[in-house]
């Protein structure tokens, strides 16, 4: 099975760099499980970023390490429908600032292209953010695993 704890070291240098940001000064940067409050708080979503000032949550943002097109230059239909799944649990937070942050440029092309289509919600800002070059071969190798698991 691929190792893919990396993506969690990626994640936790994305929180200390938001925490160390101006804006965000005062604030607490989780991860963390937040209510689905605008669906009666019966449920928790697990988000990858919980910003959070005096205790109330002002913004939550889930991360994709994902690129859209397959090693083959296949659509990931499958990748695209776990994003689509996290902006649905989103729209169950009740917060200002809802994101999609993205490692991956075809992945965030595409969404992009989907919300200014009228087929992806507005109110989630998209982000593609840029790792260090060691960084991203770390990420493609680990890409490369996952997918020949698949194949197998």
């Amino acid at each position: 099975m691929a190792n893919t704890s990396y993506f969690l070291e990626i994640e936790e240098k994305y929180r200390k760099k938001l925490s160390s940001k101006s804006e965000y000064k005062g604030c607490e940067v989780l991860k963390e499980k937040v209510p689905l409050s605008n669906w009666g708080n019966c449920g928790f979503f697990e988000c990858d970023v919980v910003i959070k000032k005096e205790g109330k949550i002002i913004e939550v943002q889930c991360l994709s390490c994902s690129e859209y097109k397959t090693k083959n230059g296949k659509a990931g239909s499958g990748k695209l429908l776990k994003i689509k799944a996290d902006a649905l649990m989103l729209s169950g937070v009740k917060c200002k600032k809802k994101a999609l942050i993205f490692l991956g440029k075809t992945m965030y092309e595409k969404i992009k292209k989907e919300q200014q289509g009228g087929r992806f919600p507005k109110d989630i800002e998209l982000k593609l953010i840029t790792c260090n070059k060691d960084e991203l071969r770390e990420i493609e190798k680990i890409r490369e695993d996952c997918s020949s698991e698949m194949i197998k």
